[in-house]
C-alpha cells in the first residue's frame, strides 16, 4: 500500500495499521473488504435514516432503528472504521435511552462522515 493510499483512508477515519493487524497484514483482503462495505452498508444507513425521519412513532420501526444502528456501528469497528463507528455508538445510546429525536438530529454528525469514509473507499480500494 503507498503512502498517499494510507493517508487517504486514514483520512476518512479508518485506522489501516489496525485493520491490517486484524487482517493478518494481508493488504489486498483489506482492500477486498472495505471495497464492500458502501454497497453492504447502504441499505442499514438509508433505512436508519428514514426511519429516523419519520419519528418512529411504533415498537416495530424503534426496534428497526437500534438494529439498522447497531448493525452499522459493528460493521464499522470490525472493519476498524474506527471514527463512524465511534459516531454509531454514541447514537446508539441515544436510541436505547429513548432518545430517538436527538439520535435523528445526530444523522447530521454522521452523514458527513459517512460520505467521507465511502468516497476515500471508492477513490483508494480498486
Amino acid at each position: 500500500m503507498d503512502a498517499t493510499m494510507k493517508k487517504n483512508l486514514e483520512d476518512a477515519g479508518i485506522n489501516v495499521d489496525e485493520a491490517l493487524e486484524r487482517l493478518l497484514g494481508n493488504e489486498r483482503l483489506m482492500a477486498k473488504v472495505l471495497k464492500k462495505f458502501p454497497s453492504n452498508s447502504v441499505s442499514y444507513y438509508t433505512e436508519l435514516q428514514k426511519d429516523l425521519e419519520g419519528g418512529a412513532s411504533d415498537e416495530e420501526t424503534k426496534k428497526a432503528i437500534e438494529f439498522n444502528c447497531h448493525s452499522l456501528k459493528g460493521v464499522c469497528l470490525n472493519l476498524s472504521i474506527t471514527r463512524l463507528g465511534n459516531l454509531f455508538t454514541e447514537q446508539l445510546g441515544m436510541i436505547r435511552n429513548g432518545d430517538l429525536k436527538g439520535a435523528g438530529e445526530f444523522m447530521e454528525r454522521i452523514a458527513p462522515e459517512y460520505e467521507k469514509v465511502i468516497s476515500a473507499i471508492e477513490s483508494n480500494c480498486q
